[in-house]
């Protein structure tokens, strides 16, 4: 990593049985400053840091050997993440405590597949199976510390294409 204010170079050696042979996801926050990776190894880890300072802010750790497909955060306090096989999972982590609030099999079985958050309130994501008609409108609900995921499959036209990606707008339409 470079940070392009100071010239500095912060290396992360995933090159270690440990942390893996690289990383297999990486994703950004849209308004903070911090970003989170998943090691490529038998058993992953997440961890999210803080971007210049190279800070790490919390490890998420899902105790299973399942690699990770596609990482996403919300708006606030949320990563989500998609699962690789067999089980094809969305987990909701909140990385400012470090834990795992939910987990949810998915119906979309696949290792194409992307995973995006709506950009504000309530929170919502899509999953989506490139090369395919297969999406899930995902709501979360939240009250106190009880979470909730409503998978929502969306049915395509038979005369409608395949699917090679899509995005949130600022209004919150996919």
């Amino acid at each position: 990593f470079l940070n392009v204010l100071t010239g500095e170079k912060f290396f992360y050696h995933a090159s270690e049985k440990e942390v893996g042979e690289g990383i297999s996801v990486f994703t950004g926050h849209r308004t903070l400053p911090i970003f989170a990776f998943a090691e490529k190894c038998r058993n992953p880890i997440l961890r999210v840091q803080k971007c210049s300072e190279f800070i790490e802010i919390c490890q998420l750790d899902k105790q299973s050997s399942e690699d990770y497909l596609q990482l996403s955060f919300t708006e606030g306090d949320f990563l989500v993440s998609l699962n690789g096989d067999p089980a094809f999972s969305v987990i909701v982590w909140n990385w400012r405590m470090g834990t795992k609030v939910i987990s949810v099999a998915t119906d979309i079985f696949g290792r194409f597949q992307l995973l995006r958050c709506n950009l504000g309130s309530p929170i919502l994501f899509s999953q989506l199976q490139t090369g395919r008609k297969k999406v899930n409108l995902w709501e979360m609900y939240c009250c106190g510390k009880m979470y909730a995921l409503q998978p929502h499959r969306l049915n395509c036209p038979d005369d409608c294409g395949v699917f090679s990606d899509f995005l949130w707008t600022y209004e919150g339409a996919l």
